[in-house]
Order: structure tokens, then sequence, then C-alpha cells
């Protein structure tokens, strides 16, 4: 047992003196951090800026010339923000097959009023009509 002298660095009591105090009241402090895996590949960055173009560019198509087929592909990159939306509503009540469908109407509303000459994402704009 230690006498707390300065060669020996525990205490009366035994304890290693050298400690602050924080490792006794908190034991997972010392730990080391947990690894994680990363939450997407490396490999493949988003590039936001050519998403936002390549939106844009499908909007300007289907307002200009009425084409069906960008709105089917604006509908399909946006339908996942529209399901996360009506998720948020799930547990006021309704079925969640309701509200993707109310959500879904919302979002075919927002393309259609998007007036794609304004500097506003569209994603800005669907959010409050979805």
């Amino acid at each position: 047992m230690g006498t707390g002298s300065a060669d020996d660095p525990t205490d009366a009591t035994g304890n290693d003196s050298t400690e602050t105090g924080l490792e006794t009241a908190f034991p997972y402090a010392a730990r080391e951090p947990r690894k994680t895996k990363p939450s997407r590949p490396a490999a493949e960055p988003i590039n936001r800026a050519a998403r936002a173009d390549e939106d844009r560019r499908l909007l300007v198509l289907y307002h200009r010339h009425g084409d069906p087929a960008a709105r089917e592909a604006l509908v399909s990159r946006f339908l996942p923000l529209a399901r996360q939306l009506a998720r948020r509503y799930q547990h006021g009540g309704e079925p969640l097959d309701d509200l993707v469908q109310v959500a879904s109407l919302g979002l075919l509303k927002a393309i259609d009023r998007f007036e794609p000459s304004r500097e506003t994402a569209f994603s800005s704009f669907a959010v409050p009509t979805i």
C-alpha cells in the first residue's frame, strides 16, 4: 500500500493519486471512441450542384415543352422526399399509405406550379406544397 510520498503515486487508501477523479466518476470517458462504418462509400460523393442542374433542366424541359418523360423523371427523383414528409405525420392516426398518396399529389402539384425562371431550388418550393 502506498504512502502518498513523491516516489509512490498511490495515497494511503491505495488509490492512484495521478487520477483526476474523472476516470472514477465516468469510467467510459477514458475509453477509445467506437469505430463506426461510414454512412456512404467515399467513392460515391454527392454532387449537389450537378443534381440541382439536372433538376432544373428537367423542370425547364417539362414547363417549356410539356415533356411527360421529364415530369415522370422529376416524380421519380422527388418521390422519396414526398414519402419522407409523409412519414413525419404518420403518428397522427392516418394510415401511412394515405399520407403518401396525399404527399404524391402535392408533389405533382408542386411540379406543375413551379416556375423554373425563379432562382429557387425546387425542393425549397416543393416541401411546403407537399
